[in-house]
C-alpha cells in the first residue's frame, strides 16, 4: 500500500513517523546489500537463540547478558545471510560483548 502525501503529515505539518513505501523500499534494498535476506537472518538467529535457551546456564544469566547474547545471535544471522565482510557486523558483536564486560568490571548503580 502506498501512502499519499496527505496521509503522511498531520495538519500542523509534522510527520506521522510513517514513510512512503518507496522510501522504505529503498532503505530495505540498501540494508539488504549488507544484511542479506531477512528470512534467512531470522532462521539463523532464531535457531541460535533456541539453542542458547535449551541449556540451564541461560537461566543463570541476568537480562543484560541475555540481551547481549540475543543481539550477538542477530548479528551472526546478518553475517550468515548477508555480507560477511561488512565490518560493522563484527564491530557490533564486539560491542555487545564489551557492554557485558563493562558491567562485570564496573557494575551499574542500582542494577
Amino acid at each position: 500500500m502506498k501512502y499519499e502525501q496527505d496521509d503522511m503529515a498531520k495538519d500542523d505539518g509534522e510527520s506521522t513517523g510513517m514513510e512512503p513505501m518507496s522510501d522504505i523500499d529503498a532503505v530495505l534494498a540498501e540494508r539488504g546489500k549488507t544484511h542479506g535476506n531477512f528470512n534467512i537472518n531470522c532462521k539463523v538467529s532464531q535457531q541460535i537463540k533456541r539453542n542458547l535457551r535449551e541449556f540451564t546456564g541461560w537461566h543463570k544469566l541476568d537480562e543484560s547478558k541475555r540481551e547481549s547474547l540475543d543481539m550477538i545471535a542477530h548479528k551472526i544471522g546478518r553475517i550468515i545471510a548477508g555480507d560477511p565482510d561488512f565490518a560493522d557486523h563484527w564491530v557490533d558483536i564486539a560491542g555487545y560483548a564489551q557492554l557485558v564486560a563493562n558491567d562485570l568490571t564496573n557494575p551499574p548503580a542500582g542494577g
